[in-house]
């Protein structure tokens, strides 16, 4: 790959939804200073939640923290609803010194793909009536399901991640494997028991693809594509059958007019009758006109159907090879 390839966007990103948080010194959400763009000693903090899609990947959410009205609503100005921001480099967005503070720190940037780890899977379980509402206690549907006794064994064996891996056995026991609700379980266990990072990780940024059905809308993509193909096959069959009726008529409009004619053969009879198909429907030989010889060889062999071959052999009648034609009377 060209280094200025891979140095280049290759995807919009798009800005859907721009969000503004007011926080006065002192509230126990006012962010820490080394965080606030525009002086540590600011009174107040604005946080403009930016969110944004690069191509079909799930939304992101973006966080800016300014202490300076100024430079708030210079930010606002240059981040407005539907502005594709492909070409825009980080250091747009930060001053130097503010993104040297950041790594220094070793803070979060803020940025966070789709919803949080947290909140996406339980949303998916509390919405699939696996928890009673998002974040709560395990749903009545799932207690009776597992029963009593096998809840306490979980319950002796996972202390308080318990209702984790309660919730993914059920999900293993009763939901097919490529829903939603499976996956969320299946990340959770993943997260919170086995402590296996990278699979969580994995898990998670398939939910998100289920969640906001980026698989489901490429695969529509896919069967779109397959269906024009199809199609466009179809059609072009289609085409190929008329030309070749069309062509055997104009032969024999010629040859009807003028029966002398069939002696030149059928290379110049051929040339004649697409001249006059052509005047006939331009449209349908807007391709194919370089095909007629194939079409020909098509119906003289019977491909093209026998009725189209038995009107060839008519108009163009074989003549029996020299030697034979005074032993005719014989057969």
């Amino acid at each position: 790959m060209d280094r200025s390839d891979a140095r280049r966007a290759t995807r919009k990103t798009v800005i859907e939804a721009v969000n503004v948080v007011h926080c006065p010194q002192g509230d126990p959400l006012f962010p820490p200073a080394h965080a606030i763009r525009g002086g540590e000693d600011a009174s107040e903090a604005w946080t403009v939640l930016l969110t944004t899609r690069t191509g079909l990947q799930p939304p992101r959410v973006s966080a800016f923290t300014f202490g300076d009205q100024v430079q708030l609503n210079n930010f606002l100005q240059d981040n407005q609803l539907g502005k594709d921001l492909a070409d825009k480099k980080g250091i747009d967005h930060l001053s130097k010194e503010f993104v040297q503070k950041l790594i220094s720190s070793g803070s979060q940037l803020g940025i966070a793909a789709g919803e949080s780890e947290a909140s996406l899977a339980f949303d998916v379980l509390g919405d699939a009536g696996i928890y009673a509402g998002r974040h709560g206690p395990l749903s009545e549907e799932v207690k009776e399901s597992l029963g009593q006794e096998r809840l306490q064994e979980i319950q002796a064996s996972f202390g308080n991640n318990w209702k984790v891996a309660a919730a993914f056995e059920y999900c293993f026991l009763q939901l097919p494997q490529s829903s939603p609700a499976f996956v969320a379980a299946f990340h959770q266990f993943h997260y919170y028991i086995t402590e296996d990072d990278f699979s969580a990780g994995y898990l998670l940024r398939d939910l998100e693809v289920l969640v906001h059905r980026v698989e489901e809308t490429a695969q529509k993509a896919i069967d779109r594509s397959k269906k024009a193909g199809h199609s466009g096959s179809k059609k072009s069959k289609q085409a190929r059958t008329l030309r070749r009726a069309k062509i055997m008529d104009a032969m024999e409009t010629i040859c009807q007019r003028n029966p002398d004619i069939v002696n030149l053969g059928e290379d110049p009879i051929s040339k004649l009758a697409l001249n006059e198909a052509i005047q006939k429907d331009a449209s349908l030989w807007s391709q194919g006109r370089g095909q007629v010889r194939e079409y020909l060889g098509e119906i003289r062999r019977g491909e093209a159907g026998p009725d189209l071959q038995r009107r060839y052999a008519a108009l163009f009648v074989r003549k029996p090879p020299k030697r034979l034609r005074g032993q005719q009377h014989l057969t």
